[in-house]
């Protein structure tokens, strides 16, 4: 969501709630409200002032005045059902039985200006203990899985060695849970409702950080992850999906 929009020679500042949603927007010239939008709890247009004054609407999305549909990225999302108009592209390797379920039915706290997400990947009984890694899908852009000092070893033909960054046809996240599975271990994700701005950060710190070999799966993950939704960061992958499990994403 931009912070300020021109049209017809004149400024205006957007002024934002915390899901990123226009409430109004400011003639920066003489100080008067151009636009007013009131929203409910679903994303729903209540009261607005001057509809199609500029194009965006809940959550920071690109609003169909015509339809009532929100555009974010991958999905539209319909603020009368609460619900994404498609499943999600990733289908259950989201971590949700439900494939049109928006923010995880709470949307007073979350959003998600993608319509995907950022992926906490926990492994539990992982050879010696548990294991961290995270799997990214941008719309337009190949699906990112970062493993690092981690095992995983994609099928041919792929010719990459264990763990570290996998990118394109690499990067499938049901054959990386479907790998851990069989060796016995139980998987726990955690759905972060990144922007893209955000998956890009994590993305190239990942690359920085690279994969590295002994016990700092979670510590990489998490230096990957600062700054993002607040996560402090851990060296132990249970504590580490706690903190995103109760994270909260601007």
């Amino acid at each position: 969501m931009p912070s300020y929009l021109i049209k017809n020679g004149i400024t205006y500042r957007i002024l934002s709630d915390h899901l990123g949603s226009p409430r109004l927007i400011i003639n920066t010239q003489d100080g008067t409200i151009a636009q007013r939008i009131d929203y409910d709890v679903w994303g729903t247009v209540i009261t607005d002032s001057q509809p199609g004054f500029q194009p965006f609407g809940y959550a920071g999305g690109l609003y169909d005045r015509d339809t009532g549909l929100t555009r974010f990225g991958a999905r539209d999302y319909d603020p009368n059902t609460g619900r994404w108009t498609a499943k999600d592209p990733i289908l259950f390797a989201g971590g949700d039985t439900n494939l049109f379920a928006y923010v995880n039915n709470d949307p007073v706290n979350w959003n998600d200006p993608g319509g995907l997400e950022t992926t906490l990947i926990t492994t539990y009984n992982y050879g010696i203990g548990s294991h961290s890694g995270l799997y990214i899908t941008t719309p337009g852009k190949e699906p990112f899985l970062y493993d690092p000092a981690g095992g995983y070893n994609p099928p041919a033909p792929a010719e990459r060695g264990s763990g570290g960054i996998f990118e394109g046809s690499e990067a499938n996240l049901e054959r990386y849970i479907q790998y851990h599975k069989d060796d016995d271990s139980t998987i726990e994700l955690v759905k972060l409702p990144t922007s893209l701005d955000q998956e890009a950060a994590i993305k190239k710190q990942a690359e920085i950080i690279g994969d590295p070999r002994g016990f700092s799966c979670a510590k990489s993950v998490s230096a990957a992850l600062a700054g993002i939704c607040g996560i402090e960061g851990s060296r132990f992958p249970g504590t580490l999906k706690e903190q995103a499990a109760k994270a909260k994403c601007p």
